[in-house]
């Protein structure tokens, strides 16, 4: 079913997007080896939202086409399926929607490799979205808006790396050597920082001030990678350095903001200080999707 559908929508030269009574299925596409979206994926990736207040879950599955090793396809598939969770996050999507976010990179190819050629391996290079929405039992009923919900489910619903983490000073007030930030979020594959994290990174500035003789060595972390890279690639620049540059983009914001450059360094770590190992779902990723600040003096 999946490769008559994605024929027909190569045919028409389009994307692909239909509705159901409850859910609707959304397609979006990649360039050989990258996992960034084009202009066209992220307006199309937006329909998602049209009525994200009835969405009820949403899964997110990624796939490759048949160059390159299993390993590397798994890897570069999840990349694709996170790439368009975090955008749907940047723009509105609520993040305690439960969710599947899977990378099955060469597994169900459209096209075999005896059928491939370089038209047709671009329909591997997809990520299916599939929407759940509330189910309305007869067209005179009211959708319980998610708001009504007793407290206590709301509670239950939120996972412990969603919870709010001590800040930046509380944990250097209770004699932490290594201070971990895992709400220090950035975009999938780059080293921009959510909007959202902007006010946690402003909040270690200021700590930074307030303790002049603090020295820290700042820490980059990455989650999804193969253990044995060295790192991952950076979407803004193409370099094998992700972690790194996450630590040094802020360190350069601290520097630029008046702190002084001998009471920082920065490292990355790639993937391989996993917190946890192996990473089965989206919260184990960001757990390990992280940046530590190493005390050196304080």
């Amino acid at each position: 079913m999946r490769k008559a559908v994605l024929i027909l929508l190569l045919s028409l030269g389009c994307n692909f997007s239909y509705s159901q009574k409850d859910s609707s299925f959304l397609h979006i596409y990649f360039q050989f080896d990258k996992y960034n979206l084009s202009d066209s994926s992220a307006k199309e990736l937006g329909k998602i939202l049209i009525d994200k207040s009835k969405l009820e879950k949403i899964k997110i599955a990624g796939f490759a086409d048949h160059v390159g090793s299993n390993s590397y396809n798994n890897i570069l598939s999840l990349n694709r399926a996170r790439t368009a969770y975090t955008y749907l996050i940047e723009k509105g999507l609520d993040t305690l929607l439960p969710h599947e976010i899977s990378g099955l990179g060469k597994r169900n190819l459209v096209m075999t490799n005896e059928e491939h050629n370089a038209n047709t391996d671009q329909l591997n290079r997809v990520v299916e979205i599939t929407a759940y929405y509330q189910r309305v039992s007869n067209k005179n009923e009211l959708i319980k808006p998610k708001d009504s919900l007793p407290v206590q489910k709301k509670k239950d619903a939120v996972k412990e790396s969603q919870i709010p983490q001590k800040s930046f000073e509380q944990q250097l007030q209770e004699g932490n050597s290594n201070i971990v930030l895992n709400n220090l979020n950035f975009i999938g594959g780059r080293h921009i920082l959510l909007s959202t994290s902007i006010p946690i990174l402003e909040s270690v500035l200021e700590t930074m001030k307030k303790y002049p003789t603090l020295e820290v060595e700042i820490q980059g972390h990455i989650c999804c990678a193969d253990i044995s890279e060295i790192d991952g690639t950076d979407l803004d620049t193409n370099e094998k350095a992700l972690s790194v540059n996450r630590a040094k983009a802020i360190y350069e914001y601290l520097v630029s903001n008046g702190i002084n450059a001998n009471r920082l360094t920065y490292n990355g770590f790639g993937s391989r200080n996993r917190l946890i190992n192996p990473e089965r779902n989206e919260a184990d990723y960001s757990l390990n999707r992280r940046v530590e600040f190493k005390i050196i003096k304080r």
